[in-house]
């Protein structure tokens, strides 16, 4: 069974919670908030915490992509070898199956990236309040730590 990461906004009027969304434990909001994140109850998500998800995903976004550039030179690299024809084309393959898993890697940060974005503007439109938890789905305001 997986255990997944909650997001909510409060209704200010009725004081309930409304589900953002849910990600599962290997997904990269799970990552980015495990530590924040409180197991079966919520705490508010503030601007300096959402400002350290954004970085975290913008560093991650440039790590992949250094890594994507050094891999592209190691294929120039590898092309250009005199070494039997099979095995610079097994390593070349091995390569580009490695770059396309981090080009799926930096679209999902990028996506994360942009869903954060959007728990911002959530946040600044009309002073909204937004709140993450670890497998809590149906919060009350008891539940606010």
């Amino acid at each position: 069974m997986s255990t997944y990461v909650n997001f909510f906004v409060k209704d200010k009027n009725s004081e309930t919670f409304i589900p953002l969304g849910e990600y599962s434990r290997n997904s990269i909001y799970f990552k980015i908030f495990e530590g924040y994140a409180p197991y079966e109850c919520v705490r508010k998500i503030d601007y300096s915490m959402l400002n350290k998800a954004k970085e975290r995903c913008t560093e991650e976004i440039e790590s992949l992509i250094n890594e994507r550039n050094k891999i592209d030179e190691l294929k120039r690299f590898i092309s250009s070898l005199e070494r039997p024809l099979d095995e610079i084309l097994e390593k070349y393959d091995e390569l580009i199956k490695e770059c396309d898993a981090l080009e799926e890697e930096r679209k999902s940060y990028t996506a994360a990236l942009y869903r954060l974005l959007t728990f911002e503007d959530i946040m600044s439109y009309a002073d909204n309040e937004l709140y993450v938890g670890i497998e809590c789905y149906e919060p009350t305001v008891d539940d606010i730590v």
